[in-house]
């Protein structure tokens, strides 16, 4: 390989699905790229876990296969960027090695779920009482209705079966006008 003293940047972006580096001229212009994926560890309930040994793994083994290719000299890197996924947790102990599996973002997405599961059960157990009778399924209408965990995590905290509409991102007047009506609340005349 033959050096061309032109500057480059070792970019690192380490993401959910697994890293990515990159060697990028100070111009932009990159010159190549290698993905490593890295394994995500579910749980039952919406829990996520990644483990910090195969995030490191998975940045050396990109960088190394990276390199191998030598469309660029490691003489030529002058600097070395990262980004890393949002709002991790990593416990360590002392000497920073990791204690657990990190949370990841993920996690608090499907609390967050549960939060509005839980919010909208309380609701409905007053609507039940309220109108005498319990509801044998739930239609679920909107954007959220796209989401298997979202309708999963629904399922599981009302204790209900849950019905997706085909079409669940019609949740405008059509949607409200199916779900009352399926209430027997009103009659549409």
């Amino acid at each position: 390989m033959q050096e061309n003293n032109k500057p480059y940047i070792l970019a690192i972006d380490h993401g959910t699905s697994g890293c990515k580096v990159a060697v990028i001229s100070i111009d932009g212009e990159v010159a190549d790229f290698e993905f490593e994926p890295t394994p995500l560890y579910f749980f039952p309930g919406g829990g996520v876990e990644q483990d910090p040994e195969d995030w490191w793994n998975g940045i050396v083994n990109a960088t190394k296969k990276l390199l191998s290719r030598e469309k660029v000299s490691p003489r030529d890197i002058v600097s070395v960027a990262v980004s890393s996924t949002f709002s991790t947790t990593v416990a360590v102990d002392k000497r920073g090695k990791s204690l657990i599996r990190a949370i990841t973002w993920m996690i608090l997405y499907a609390l967050f779920l549960k939060g509005v599961a839980y919010n909208a059960a309380w609701n409905l157990n007053y609507v039940e009482k309220f109108i005498s009778r319990q509801f044998d399924y739930i239609n679920i209408i909107g954007g959220g209705a796209q989401s298997d965990l979202w309708c999963q995590i629904f399922a599981d905290v009302m204790s209900r079966n849950i019905r997706q509409f085909k079409d669940p991102m019609q949740a405008n007047a059509r949607g409200g006008i199916h779900s009352i009506c399926r209430t027997r609340l009103y009659k549409i005349r």
